[in-house]
C-alpha cells in the first residue's frame, strides 16, 4: 500500500472517531434534556399550582455557554435575549438574538457570531403547575465575522437554525427563571482557506439560562 494510501486510510479512521464522539455528546445531552423533562413531569404531581393563566408580551435575557462540535472553534460565553407573545396556554412566538465570540484553535484569531431567529414555542403542560417544561425551534440568519492572525479573511452571513427544549420555573405571574439547551446549526462560507477548512462549522450546543418577565 503507498504512503498517500496509508495516510488517507488514517486521515478517514479519525474523522469518524471525531464524528463518534460528536454524536455521542449529542446522544448525551438529548438525554439529559429528555431525563429532565420527564421527571419534572413527575415531580409535578405534588408540585404547586399556578393560580393564573400565561398570556401576552414577556422578555427573556438569557446567559449561555456557546459549545461549538467544531474542533477549530473553542467554548465561549453566549449572550443573548428574546422578546416573546403568548398566543395562548400553549403556543408563543419568539424573536431571539445573541452574541458569541469563540476563538479559533492555535490562537489563529476569534470568530464573532451574531444570530437572529424567529422561534416557535410549545408548553408542553401550561397553567398547571409552577414548573413548566416546553419545546422550542427556530430559524433565521448568523451575522457573522472573522479575525485571522496574518491574513485578510472575509466570512459570509449564513442561515441559521436551532431546536431545544427547557424547565420554566413560575416565582409569580410576572417573573420567572428557566433552563434551557439548544442545538444551534450555521455554516458560513470563507473567503480562503483556515485551519485546512473554507467554511465555519458553527454548529453547536447551547446550554444555560436566564429570566423571564411578563407584562
Amino acid at each position: 500500500m503507498k504512503t498517500s494510501q496509508v495516510r488517507g486510510v488514517i486521515l478517514r479512521i479519525i474523522t469518524l472517531r471525531k464524528e463518534i464522539y460528536k454524536m455521542k455528546r449529542i446522544f448525551l445531552a438529548l438525554l439529559v434534556l429528555v431525563t429532565g423533562l420527564v421527571t419534572t413531569r413527575f415531580a409535578q404531581a405534588d408540585g404547586e399550582e399556578m393560580a393564573w393563566t400565561l398570556h401576552g408580551l414577556y422578555v427573556e435575557p438569557n446567559f449561555q455557554a456557546f459549545v461549538p462540535f467544531n474542533d477549530n472553534l473553542d467554548v465561549a460565553p453566549f449572550v443573548g435575549g428574546k422578546v416573546g407573545y403568548q398566543w395562548n396556554q400553549y403556543v408563543a412566538v419568539e424573536v431571539d438574538a445573541g452574541w458569541t465570540n469563540p476563538d479559533l484553535d492555535q490562537d489563529a484569531g476569534d470568530v464573532t457570531v451574531v444570530p437572529l431567529l424567529f422561534n416557535a414555542r410549545v408548553n408542553l403542560w401550561p397553567g398547571v403547575y409552577m414548573v413548566d417544561p416546553y419545546l422550542f425551534g427556530g430559524i433565521g440568519v448568523s451575522f457573522n465575522d472573522i479575525e485571522v492572525v496574518g491574513d485578510d479573511v472575509d466570512i459570509d452571513n449564513s442561515f441559521a437554525g436551532q431546536i431545544g427544549g427547557g424547565v420554566e420555573y413560575h416565582f409569580n405571574e410576572n417573573v420567572s427563571g428557566y433552563l434551557d439547551m439548544r442545538f444551534y446549526f450555521s455554516d458560513p462560507d470563507l473567503s480562503t482557506s483556515v485551519l485546512g477548512e473554507s467554511d465555519v462549522d458553527l454548529n453547536s450546543f447551547l446550554v444555560g439560562g436566564g429570566v423571564v418577565w411578563r407584562f
